[in-house]
């Protein structure tokens, strides 16, 4: 599947963060399911939810999404992973753009127009260790582009998640590193620690709960429940809630996921985030996609 957007610093938690698309959910489903739960990653889009979730899918996949925000905001997302080096390796691209903007110079008059981008490149890796053991690690490059702004840092992310039956507990800690620098300001990652528990429930249904912990000691409880339709089709809902008093203290997601011929399609809506309403799509293709 895929997702991605881009942006300059937000704010976000408290704090002034940079690339704050990287703690955003890239797929259809991430979105629809309250967002990244980390017992639950599978896929190429596993580089941003918990690398260790990498491992959980062995045959090639590629995906690849899209998502539209409030205020012209868009985010676009590709990923890839296979069976690679004992274990499983994967790549993904993503973009946080808005289209053209108008430009001033210093004395206020229009120039012309740029397109601000926030983009990030990543691969990661993650194997089995010990039955039912996984672990992984993610590293992300990234750039901001912004004319007279440039900048941009390096991210990375370890996790590690465990089958126990029907349940597979996780945890990772994302988009860690140092400050971003742009010209002569610095801007902190949006680092989070994800701890999380997925089980498999009857006709192909899960049920995903997190627990993050944000950099600036703002917390988020999300929850997830996939529900398995005929001929492998999925209905999705999530339930997002969150310590921060300058957003939204809970979010209701919800989305569908269809199979036809072997490619995997995807929706999801949020009607309301910091940003709007924010719709998602998504495409994958991988083995086992069919009905």
């Amino acid at each position: 599947m895929v997702t991605c957007v881009a942006t300059a610093p937000s704010n976000a938690g408290g704090g002034l963060y940079a690339f704050e698309s990287l703690r955003r959910p890239v797929t259809s489903a991430q979105i629809a399911w309250g967002g990244q739960h980390g017992a639950a990653a599978g896929g190429p889009d596993a580089l941003r939810a918990n690398p260790a979730g990498l491992a959980a899918e062995t045959s090639p996949s590629i995906g690849m999404a899209h998502q539209d925000w409030m205020w012209g905001l868009k985010l676009d997302w590709a990923g890839a992973s296979m069976g690679l080096l004992g274990g499983v390796c994967a790549l993904d691209v993503s973009a946080l753009h808005t289209g053209a903007m108008p430009s001033y110079d210093a004395d206020g008059r229009e120039r012309g127009t740029f397109d601000p981008a926030e983009l990030v490149g990543g691969l990661g890796y993650a194997r089995s260790v010990a039955p039912g053991l996984r672990i992984g690690a993610s590293l992300h490059l990234l750039r901001l582009h912004l004319p007279g702004r440039p900048g941009g840092g390096v991210a990375f992310g370890l996790g590690g998640t465990y089958d126990a039956g029907p349940v597979t507990f996780g945890v990772c800690g994302r988009n860690l590193g140092s400050d971003c620098q742009m010209e002569e300001d610095r801007y902190p990652l949006p680092a989070e620690i994800a701890l999380g528990a997925a089980m498999a429930l009857a006709r192909h249904s899960r049920l995903a709960i997190s627990l993050l912990a944000e950099r600036e000691g703002e917390a988020r409880a999300l929850a997830g429940l996939r529900v398995g339709g005929p001929v492998g089709s999925s209905l999705l809902a999530g339930l997002a809630l969150r310590s921060d008093r300058r957003a939204e203290p809970a979010t209701l997601s919800g989305g569908v996921e269809i199979p036809l011929g072997g490619v995997l399609f995807g929706y999801a809506y949020v009607p309301e985030q910091e940003t709007g309403a924010a719709h998602g799509f998504s495409v994958s293709i991988a083995p086992g996609n069919g009905p």
